[in-house]
């Protein structure tokens, strides 16, 4: 009789009724997520330049020749040359089935194999930000991640810091972001992958160019 009293007091009847209805919201949250998750972001508006790699490769001879000379030099990429570069070196994968984005989840991810999942990338310069649009292999679907923030350079290493971060449709927070990130650049496995030539001084945006400083 006392056990039949206390279940059907008002406090245990709508502690009852509040785990059913938070049971579902949870659960409808989690929907959400995964929806905005697997829903690809656009990506961003790129200029396309066809005369882009003609002018990589003279701006490129220059800064060889400055070099070869002794000399400081100072070589400023636009958009559409940083994409032409991207495009030309960098290997993009065909369907290997990492996910880069083990470090926006807590866990440090090795840089060859986040390499080894992208499939495209393109690189917007706003003013003295670069904004990252990344798509990437996942169990054999296509997600997007996007990053934006500012390069910059400390004690010899390339170093970024992210200023907003988004996964598929889904913002990251920005705590989530700074240690994401912070473990992406200080894991041991990576930091020589970040470890910049001894004549490179400092790598900035500016004017909405990329701008990387060489020192003799």
């Amino acid at each position: 009789m006392m056990a039949m009293a206390e279940s059907s007091r008002p406090g245990s009847n709508t502690f009852r009724r509040f785990y059913r209805v938070f049971r579902w919201v949870v659960l409808a949250g989690t929907i959400v997520v995964v929806i905005l998750i697997l829903r690809q972001a656009p990506p961003p508006q790129v200029d396309v330049d066809p005369a882009a790699g003609l002018r990589l490769q003279h701006k490129m001879r220059e800064l060889q020749n400055s070099l070869r000379a002794g000399r400081s030099h100072t070589l400023r990429l636009a958009e559409t040359e940083v994409n032409s570069w991207v495009s030309e070196n960098l290997a993009l994968s065909s369907g290997v089935s990492e996910d880069p984005t083990e470090t926006a989840a807590g866990a440090p991810a090795d840089i060859q194999e986040v390499r080894s999942a992208v499939q495209d990338l393109k690189i917007d310069l706003t003013g003295d930000r670069l904004q990252a649009y990344v798509v990437f292999d996942f169990h054999g679907r296509k997600l997007t991640l996007i990053l934006e923030g500012r390069l910059q350079v400390q004690e010899g290493q390339l170093r970024f810091e992210a200023t907003a971060g988004q996964l598929g449709s889904l913002p990251i927070p920005q705590m989530a972001l700074d240690r994401a990130v912070q473990r992406l650049f200080e894991s041991p496995q990576n930091r020589d992958q970040f470890r910049l030539p001894p004549e490179i001084g400092d790598i900035h945006v500016e004017n909405s160019e990329l701008v990387i400083s060489f020192e003799n």
